[in-house]
């Protein structure tokens, strides 16, 4: 075992990382910079792969002593298809109970979860193991209380601004990565439209410099 996981990491750290460099298909060994603990918001603070193990410590030093430098990862899959002709999805068209049809954009989310059934199998789980317990009761009851009963969630491995319009504390916008996170769905009072509202964990780490949070590639 590398000496980079010197000393041992718990097995919330390690499922918290194997699932961070699950969102990363056949992009070479990768390392992450997280908490050693999760801080009192339940969360590793787990910030954007980099791809060399410099990288990473320099990440973890800027960070804070709190902060480690894990892996390298291997995220190659065997099983990946890479089919370049393959079409892919353009956009959703949702129509809800009541007859009102909105559209979604197709490449903006990988996943809908429109069932407290699925929410509870699939994003529940996977909450949890990302950021903790208490966050995926949140993002469940938050889904269970909605208008709508629909729930997007955006991919680890894409990074994409979120609507500037969205009124959200600025403490919040500095330290949120807007990529980890499910979406709600729910009527905008001024346009009566339904309009993404994004479900923000308690605190979120974003490395680099402040601005905006674009598309991105594991440096």
């Amino acid at each position: 075992m590398s000496a980079i996981f010197a000393p041992a990491v718990s097995t919330m750290l390690a499922r918290a990382l194997a699932q961070a460099a699950s969102g990363y298909v056949n992009q070479g060994n990768l390392y992450f910079v997280a908490r050693n603990d999760p801080g009192e918001d339940g969360m590793f603070g787990i910030v954007s792969p980099l791809t060399s193990l410099q990288a990473a410590e320099q990440e973890a030093v800027r960070l804070g002593p709190e902060y480690g430098a894990f892996g390298p990862f291997d995220t190659t899959v065997a099983l990946a298809i890479d089919n370049p002709i393959q079409l892919t999805v353009s956009d959703f068209e949702v129509t809800d109970s009541a007859g009102i049809t909105f559209p979604i954009p197709g490449d903006r989310y990988d996943t809908l979860f429109y069932s407290v059934a699925s929410v509870v199998k699939f994003a529940v789980p996977y909450y949890t193991q990302v950021y903790s317990s208490e966050f995926a009761q949140q993002v469940l009851e938050e889904f269970e209380a909605n208008e709508l009963g629909l729930m997007a969630h955006l991919p680890w491995s894409e990074y994409v601004d979120i609507d500037p319009d969205i009124q959200i504390d600025s403490e919040q916008r500095a330290t949120c990565e807007p990529a980890q996170i499910p979406v709600l769905f729910k009527t905008d009072p001024l346009t009566g439209k339904y309009r993404e509202y994004p479900f923000y964990p308690p605190r979120m780490v974003r490395s680099g410099v402040a601005g905006a949070v674009r598309a991105a590639t594991p440096r």
